[in-house]
This record gives structure tokens, sequence and C-alpha cells, in this order.
């Protein structure tokens, strides 16, 4: 097997430049924002509970941990998806169920783990626009059989019509969201989207990268066979709003819908999914 390879389609290349420019203007954005911080620091707190809601707690937590049983007929279900998808961050959704828990079965195992930082720090674990031309290649153990067991897994979301369409045509509907939100919210564009998905990129190399990696203060909670830790420092940053910045604690838990062990670890994130459930869960009949 090669060790790396480059993914170049039309769809591969159209994605790249997309995040790029989102990756620029959200940049600037974020720089303006910090020099007038003390005028414009609620952008900051909006871009990033905007970008953690999509993508940490309805993505990560709801869909792929599955607190709950998910009802993808329920109209929240169908605007979270649309929102995700065109974020650009850690959709697809579909793809995201299909190998997020080989990350849990084989973390930092190397390339058998296909979140390990150590192997794809440059493009995996900061959301970089690399990720979309330019990848290392993780190696499934059974593979047939674990895929095979999270289509089964997450039959409703991956057969879901809706689904489907956004994800084959995100590139146009980013276009058209974006130039939608230009004409009539700009503001809303540059300083919550944009400078959103920025953010998140840089939450989300916290959490891989300082998530298993022993930093000043960092702690474990749980004797998981990895290397992941907490750091509420980092906690902190995230606002509490992306709960699996409590890395071991995740790892140790992780379909616990508040990730707080200890006092002080305040999870901010369960009260949303809290908000969130009624408007996504399934009631059965």
């Amino acid at each position: 097997m090669k060790k790396e390879y480059f993914t170049i389609s039309p769809n591969s290349i159209g994605i790249f430049f997309l995040v790029s420019i989102a990756w620029y203007l959200g940049a600037k954005e974020l720089i303006d924002t910090i020099t007038n911080f003390s005028l414009q620091w609620f952008w900051i707190i909006l871009a990033s509970a905007y970008g953690l809601t999509l993508n940490e707690l309805f993505c990560h937590r709801i869909c792929t941990h599955q607190l709950f049983k998910l009802d993808t007929d329920r109209t929240a279900y169908k605007i979270l998806v649309f929102l995700l998808t065109v974020d650009l961050a850690w959709s697809p959704l579909t793809r995201m169920c299909l190998a997020h828990m080989n990350h849990h079965m084989y973390s930092d195992q190397d390339d058998k783990d296909n979140l390990n930082w150590r192997r794809y720090w440059y493009n995996i674990c900061i959301l970089s626009p690399i990720s979309y031309i330019y990848t290392a290649p993780s190696v499934y153990p059974n593979e047939e059989k674990f895929f095979s067991q999270q289509k089964k897994k997450f039959a409703d979301i991956l057969d879901d019509t809706w689904t489907f369409f956004v994800e084959e045509n995100r590139i146009i509907l980013t276009v058209l969201f974006w130039i939608f939100l230009y004409a009539v919210a700009p503001i809303i564009l540059f300083k919550i989207i944009l400078m959103g998905r920025v953010l998140m990129s840089l939450f989300m190399a916290m959490s891989t990268i300082g998530g298993h990696t022993k930093l000043p203060f960092s702690y474990r909670n749980y004797d998981t066979p990895d290397t992941t830790y907490n750091n509420m420092i980092l906690h902190c940053f995230g606002l509490g709003i992306f709960s699996s910045m409590l890395h071991n604690n995740h790892h140790g838990n992780s379909n616990a819908l508040n990730y707080g062990k200890r006092w002080f670890e305040f999870d901010v994130g369960s009260y949303i999914i809290r908000i969130l459930k009624p408007f996504l869960e399934k009631i059965d009949k």
C-alpha cells in the first residue's frame, strides 16, 4: 500500500477551493475581530457556538455516537444536516457515520487509527483544504466486516434521500448558500459562517492534538488503552461546548450525555443537546 496519495477529481478540487476561500476570508474576519475585541468579542462566541453545535454536537455526538434514536424525517434534522454539509468541516455526515468508530476502536494505533494526529496532522485533524486532495490511507482491520456493521447501524442516515441530496450537491449548495447570505445578511456569512469554519479548524486541532498529548495541566479520569487526556484550559477555549475536548472522558464513556465526571468539568454541550433532543428524537408510536 502506498504511504500517501492525491485524490484529484472535479469534486475534490471544488471543495478544496471552497474551503480555501473560507479559511482566507474567515481568518481575515477572526483577525479583525480579535483586533477589535472589546467591541466584537461576541462574534467569536456566536461563530464558535454555531460551528460546534453543527459539527461537535449534532454530527459527532448525536449522530455518530447515537445518543438517542434519530428521526431523519424531522424538519430540524433536515435543516441541521444541510447546514452541516455546507459548513464543509466534519461533513459529509455519512462519511463520519461510516468511519468514525474506527478511531475509537484503534485510537493511537498508527495507521489503523483514521484520526491519528501523528499521521494526519497536516490535513484531517485541522480540517484543512489539503484533506480533500491529499491524504494518507488508513488501514481498517476487518474492513469488510467493519463497514458492513456500520452500514446497518446507520441505515436511517445512509438511506435518507435528503442527506444523499445535499451531500451529492454540496458544492453548488454551498455556493448558493454563500450568495444568499451575502445578499441578505453578509455579516452572518463573514462573522459566523466563515469565521466559524476557521475556529472549528482550531478547535479540532486542539482536541485531536491536545487531546492525545500530555500537555501541562493534562490529566486522565479513565484508564483507556490510548494517549487521551483532558485539559481544562483547552476545554475553556471551546467554551465548554466542544465536549470531547475532555478527550479522555470522551474515549472512556463516549455515549454519555454529560462528559463532566468531576465537579469542575462543565459540559455546556450537554445542555444544548438536551435542547435539540425533542426536535430530533424519533418517537415510537
